[in-house]
C-alpha cells in the first residue's frame, strides 16, 4: 500500500483521507486496524480502493452525496449479491468486491441524477 500512496499527489491523497474522514472510515493507526479482526480490516481496505478508485474517475462529484450509512449498506448488499460471507484475500475476492461495489455506486449515481 505504501507503494500505491507515493504514487498519488498529495493533494489528492489529502482530499482523499479528508472524504474517507467525513465518512467515518479513516483511521490513522494503522495499530487500529488490526486490532478490529481481519474481516473489518479487509472491509475498510476493500472501501479505501474504492473511495480513491471513485475519486480519480468521473464520479467524483458523487463522493459528495455519499454518507456512510448507504457505503455500509451498499457494501454489505454487494456481499450478499456475491455471495461471500468472509473476505478472502487468497482468492480474487476483493477485485470482484471492488468492481462490483463501485459498479453499483456509479449506477445509484446515474440514477439519482439523471433518473
Amino acid at each position: 500500500e505504501a507503494e500505491n500512496s507515493e504514487k498519488i499527489k498529495r493533494a489528492d491523497r489529502a482530499s482523499i483521507i479528508s472524504i474517507l474522514k467525513r465518512l467515518e472510515l479513516y483511521i490513522e493507526n494503522e495499530k487500529t486496524l488490526e486490532l478490529m479482526g481481519k474481516n473489518r480490516e479487509k472491509k475498510y481496505v476493500i472501501i479505501y480502493w474504492c473511495i480513491k478508485d471513485l475519486y480519480f474517475s468521473s464520479f467524483k462529484p458523487y463522493l459528495n452525496d455519499v454518507d456512510k450509512n448507504f457505503l455500509n449498506n451498499r457494501f454489505l448488499k454487494t456481499l450478499e449479491y456475491l455471495r461471500i460471507k468472509e473476505i478472502d484475500t487468497e482468492s480474487n475476492d476483493c477485485e470482484r468486491i471492488v468492481r462490483y461495489f463501485i459498479k453499483t455506486l456509479k449506477k445509484e449515481y446515474e440514477v439519482k441524477n439523471y433518473g
